[in-house]
């Protein structure tokens, strides 16, 4: 049965984002990281705990707990070996069923392969792990739900091994060395105050939460209850995972924080505009597999795709569990964004073929910026050849009846005429980003307002976005957006001007319960009310 005591307060955070960490031995931190505050998060939790003596708590992670797609390291350190309890990396390999593949981008993302990567995470992440250990050892609960950046909570194994890695750090990381009776007590408390959540929490008449993911088309899955290829036990990513694994795990050597800025679209733009020069290298270098690996992922739903029953199978189960209609819930679930990968529409369509065809894109984008250059020289050279000596005038007429060149006059001519085409667009584009143009409320607003509408909840709460947000719903529910406990970059490594990190959703029990959305103010040793601003453009729901 779910856990969702009613005696419990709840804590409610969401995209921590953790990945590789600090190294125990050099203290470095991994270039992929995003989550730099193990040390406050253990400060936020002894806090709570400290808070109210007489009640106990149950923090739910809502998802992008560990970030699966950034780790990249391959290496098989002699602590995990001897936690797996095997010689060497080879029984290692075989213990986890990984076999050959490439390792050029890190692991793939299959069981066995997602439990090294699982280590990695909680050992660079020692500290954390330490603070979650002594909640739990409190008597507190934790749900663990997936989001887009860690589905591979889906596998039995990762969530065994989960709680038996908790169990070793206990035994082996502390300085109280624990008896073996003690040891078999924390794996059966572990077993019992540890759940992981499919798709959401739910109190009736209280609270829904679910990560959000799923109504984002470019990190949406077409099966999230079995996310896996059609024929095989791997995961099957997203559009938007492509980007996280192939490119931002590229570059983040020389831009360390790529990652930050939401939504990708805008580092996107940042990326092409600012750094040309780092973006043609990466296209055309990493940027080729990149583009591989998205065109062989457009690809239609087989007709007999045995994840589709398996995911319906586990819907309906979930509805049982959790005391809701069947029906109900599959209205959420067609409710949910259909992945681009699966049904494109608008520019998607354009960008499926410019990615399928990718061996011809690519040298039709070098052709661009090749005419860009000649065509771009032709026409400063009009421009100041009135003013040249009457000698080099001379000269560049005589080079211009030279066979070769003059062969490819043509050629030069068609080049200045794109080229004036290419600063047109250029122009138009520069001209439209002059206009205001008002941000809309969260996509996620509304399917909050259908949740609420649907199931009576006072309060839905989601994350995702990586902003927090906070809006009214009818009848006197609220809709909570908890934001991120990573740095959120708006461009130019700029913060964004409200707060976003550091978030979470308090919901306190008494007489009446409460609920608010705090950021957590380590300075401080308190958590605070966030500070949000109100919308460009009003809406209510």
């Amino acid at each position: 049965m779910p856990l969702n005591s009613p005696d419990c307060h709840l804590l409610i955070v969401s995209d921590l984002h953790l990945s590789e960490g600090r190294d125990e031995h050099t203290h470095r931190i991994s270039r992929n990281e995003d989550f730099f505050f193990d040390e406050e998060f253990a400060r936020f939790l002894d806090y709570h705990v400290k808070f109210d003596p007489d009640r106990k708590w149950h923090l739910i992670i809502n998802g992008d707990f560990c970030d699966f797609l950034q780790v990249i390291s391959t290496e098989f350190d002699p602590e995990f070996l001897r936690y797996l309890g095997v010689r060497d990396e080879k029984e290692a390999r075989q213990l986890l069923q990984i076999g050959k593949q490439s390792t050029r981008f890190g692991f793939d993302a299959g069981p066995g392969e997602t439990v090294f990567k699982l280590w990695k995470i909680l050992d660079g992440h020692w500290m954390f792990a330490l603070a979650l250990i002594r909640f739990l050892e409190d008597g507190n609960l934790v749900s663990i739900g997936r989001g887009n950046h860690d589905p591979e909570f889906q596998y039995e194994v990762v969530r065994q091994h989960f709680r038996k890695m908790l169990v070793w750090f206990r035994a082996n990381k502390t300085d109280a060395q624990p008896s073996p009776v003690a040891i078999g007590k924390f794996e059966r408390s572990f077993a019992e105050q540890i759940q992981f959540l499919d798709w959401f929490y739910y109190e009736p008449g209280l609270i829904w939460a679910e990560h959000g993911g799923q109504y984002d088309e470019v990190n949406s899955f077409p099966h999230w209850l079995a996310p896996y290829l059609p024929h095989s036990d791997h995961i099957e990513m997203p559009w938007g995972s492509f980007f996280v694994r192939y490119l931002f795990n590229s570059i983040e050597d020389e831009e360390p924080w790529a990652d930050n800025m939401k939504p990708q679209s805008r580092f996107i733009e940042w990326f092409i505009t600012r750094r040309p020069v780092l973006a043609m290298r990466f296209l055309f270098g990493n940027g080729r597999y990149m583009l591989k690996k998205i065109a062989k992922a457009w690809r239609p739903e087989p007709p007999s795709n045995p994840r589709k029953a398996q995911h319906e199978q586990r819907r309906a189960e979930l509805a049982k569990e959790w005391g809701l209609a069947e029906g109900m819930l599959a209205e959420f679930d067609a409710s949910q964004a259909e992945s681009v990968l699966r049904k494109p529409r608008g520019t998607w369509r354009l960008i499926k073929v410019l990615t399928r065809g990718w061996r011809i894109s690519l040298p039709l984008l070098a052709y661009v910026m090749i005419t860009v250059l000649v065509g771009g020289a032709l026409i400063v050279g009009q421009m100041i050849a009135p003013a040249m000596p009457w000698g080099i005038r001379r000269l560049l007429g005589d080079a211009a009846h030279v066979p070769v060149i003059a062969q490819t006059k043509s050629l030069l001519l068609i080049s200045r005429y794109f080229t004036f085409i290419y600063l047109l667009c250029a122009l138009g584009y520069f001209v439209w980003q002059l206009f205001p143009h008002p941000s809309a409320p969260s996509y996620l607003r509304p399917k909050a307002a259908y949740v609420r509408a649907k199931l009576g909840v006072l309060y839905v709460t989601m994350g995702h976005t990586h902003e927090s947000d906070l809006s009214t719903l009818a009848g006197d529910g609220e809709y909570f957006n908890t934001g991120t406990w990573t740095t959120v970059i708006s461009g130019e490594e700029e913060l964004f001007s409200k707060e976003s990190e550091l978030v979470f959703l308090q919901v306190l029990r008494g007489p009446q319960v409460t609920c608010r959305l705090m950021r957590w103010y380590d300075g401080a040793h308190e958590p605070r009310l966030v500070k949000l601003f109100t919308d460009d453009l009003k809406q209510s729901f």
